[in-house]
């Protein structure tokens, strides 16, 4: 009769203490340095949710919070480009740019790595660019 009472009591605390946990980054990783971080700008749509740049040992990766949200397209993919923010359209957004990479989902946390021998102190602004439409979705200013 004690077993089946502890395991009466034991389960609804184990569940209480799995819902007090905190919150974690799915892709935040040991050993990240944040050196950008931002929220979006709208151009031609908009996105919810944080981003920022991260150093990891010799790489740097761009990283979506899990609250990142956007309208969903074809061909969504995030560039680093040189060019400042108040000047960008879909046309020219990709000039003076580096592709990251194309988006795994419209929603969610994610993480790209950036390719190699690309320094973000080189760009101004990270930007989310459909480029089969060349609709510039959003922009974050680099600070």
């Amino acid at each position: 009769m004690k077993h089946n009472t502890l395991t009466a009591l034991t389960l609804p605390l184990f569940i209480l203490g799995l819902l007090l946990l905190p919150a974690t980054d799915a892709s935040a990783a040991a050993g990240d340095t944040t050196v950008h971080s931002g929220t979006w700008s709208k151009k031609t749509y908009s996105a919810s949710g944080t981003w920022k740049i991260v150093k990891n040992g010799d790489d740097h990766f761009v990283v979506l919070d899990s609250k990142f949200k956007t309208k969903s397209a074809p061909d969504l993919k995030l560039f680093l480009t040189k060019s400042k923010a108040s000047s960008l359209t879909g046309k020219n957004a990709t000039k003076n740019a580096v592709r990251i990479a194309k988006l795994k989902s419209n929603k969610g946390a994610q993480r790209y790595k950036l390719p190699k021998g690309t320094s973000p102190a080189d760009y101004k602004t990270l930007i989310i660019h459909c480029e089969k439409y060349s609709k510039l979705w959003v922009t974050g200013t680099l600070k």
